[in-house]
């Protein structure tokens, strides 16, 4: 049983001690230190890089002294030169050991990306309330410039939309067509609901503008500068291009060239996404 047996993460690897092997082996420090430094000088550099890290650690009178940390090869390369049925036990108790260990940070990592995913989820509901809410503000607002006298009434569902998503996001050249109508999906869960609640700023603002009868510029700059500062408030995140297709395919051809897409996140009077 892998018990008592102290395995740990660290540089994104696992480790145990040249102490831990020292005692659990019952050889001197000094004896686990020398079958270490051999096993360094005889590997490859590359591979005693990656599995032997120097360490230290306080003796009981407090000085430091050398150590090392190994990994499960490093481990397994040292421990060869132990012998005996009894080393041959605590061998098999390490393997366990980091055995476990590798299983619970799987568990916990499944775990993380299952929350992650509920999350994600709740925050895509909580939001089609408020994107609803958005796509009928500006289909009011399209018709209330219209009646004032704006030819290019309908662009505002597109500047509105580009404005909102410029306030919170930065963006890699080009990250905007290539994601078309489907950048919420690339936004985590926290960015999804810092996009409803600048959103609802937006949906306010429009609604409390035309309720005073401005003119249609003067509702569309003030709910802009609400909706910035909002943003300024939640703080501005970058979109993950690793979330996005490759711009060009792995054989190296280029695509056709396509027409610039919009971002839709409110489509007239549909309130889709």
């Amino acid at each position: 049983m892998p018990v008592n047996i102290e395995v740990h993460e660290q540089y994104g690897q696992l480790w145990t001690t040249s102490l831990e092997v020292s005692r659990k082996f019952e050889k001197t420090h000094k004896h686990v230190l020398k079958a270490i430094d051999l096993a360094v000088a005889r590997c490859s550099a590359e591979f005693s890089r990656t599995n032997f890290r120097p360490s230290t650690y306080q003796d009981e009178r407090g000085k430091e002294q050398p150590a090392y940390l190994l990994s499960r090869g490093g481990f397994s390369m040292v421990a060869m030169g132990f012998t005996g049925e009894k080393a041959f036990r605590w061998k098999e108790r390490f393997i366990a050991a980091f055995d476990l260990m590798e299983r619970r940070i799987i568990e916990l990592s499944r775990a993380a990306e299952r929350r992650a995913s509920r999350e994600w989820q709740q925050a895509r509901h909580d939001g089609k309330e408020i994107r609803r809410a958005a796509s009928e503000a500006i289909d009011a607002f399209v018709t209330y410039a219209r009646a004032q006298g704006s030819t290019h009434a309908h662009r505002y569902f597109v500047t509105i939309t580009r404005m909102t998503c410029r306030a919170l996001f930065t963006f890699e050249p080009g990250q905007e067509k290539r994601m078309g109508p489907t950048v919420r999906d690339h936004l985590d869960a926290s960015q999804l609901a810092a996009l409803a609640v600048v959103e609802d700023t937006v949906v306010k603002a429009l609604h409390a503008g035309m309720g005073e009868g401005w003119p249609y510029k003067t509702v569309y700059h003030e709910a802009r500068k609400r909706a910035h500062a909002v943003a300024t408030v939640l703080g501005k995140s970058p979109v993950r291009a690793s979330a996005l297709p490759a711009s060009e395919p792995a054989s190296g051809k280029r695509p056709r060239p396509r027409a610039a897409v919009q971002l839709p996140l409110w489509e007239p009077r549909t309130g889709r996404t």
